[in-house]
């Protein structure tokens, strides 16, 4: 329920018929609907247009997001936020909410929406769908965001505060 489904199924709905794109939502279904039993009647009520791809290994999401046109991701809430920054990384606008980490981690090179107010997703994802300058913007803001961000640099920076703990 925290990824707001519900909300990202009734904004594409709203732009749908502006949109030539239909909405991929990646990973398995029945983790995703377990929250809010109404994406899967809202998603059906889309046809086609609205696609589970079901649970996907770590190369199939990077294919997917590569390949995509933007990640739109309306979260109530976000432990870090890996999705966009990976998506990032790959060269994938993203559109993200205003809740907890991902404006931190996404600084600049997202565009936000309220996660709360479906006419905002929807706008996003409009704007994002069919400003290509945008998209390209977005693109290259997040490429150079996503390189502030490393495995190596989080082991190093949790050791640096390990090691100031056990200071004192």
């Amino acid at each position: 329920a925290h990824k707001n489904l519900a909300g990202l199924v009734e904004a594409f709905r709203e732009v749908a018929t502006k949109l030539r794109h239909d909405l991929v939502i990646v990973g398995k279904k029945e983790g995703f609907i377990t929250g809010d039993r109404r994406v899967e009647t809202m998603a059906a009520a889309l046809g086609d247009r609205v696609r589970f791809t079901g649970l996907v290994n770590d190369a199939q999401v990077k294919s997917y997001v590569a390949h995509a046109e933007a990640l739109v991701l309306p979260s109530f809430y976000e432990g870090f936020g890996l999705p966009p920054l990976e998506a990032m990384a790959c060269g994938c606008p993203v559109v993200v909410s205003t809740a907890s980490s991902l404006p931190e981690v996404c600084g600049d090179a997202a565009l936000y929406c309220d996660p709360h107010a479906v006419a905002d997703i929807a706008k996003r994802m409009l704007e994002v769908a069919t400003d290509e300058a945008k998209r390209t913007e977005l693109r290259a803001k997040g490429r150079v965001r996503a390189r502030q961000y490393s495995w190596d640099k989080c082991a190093r920076d949790t050791l640096a505060v390990l090691e100031h703990t056990a200071r004192g």
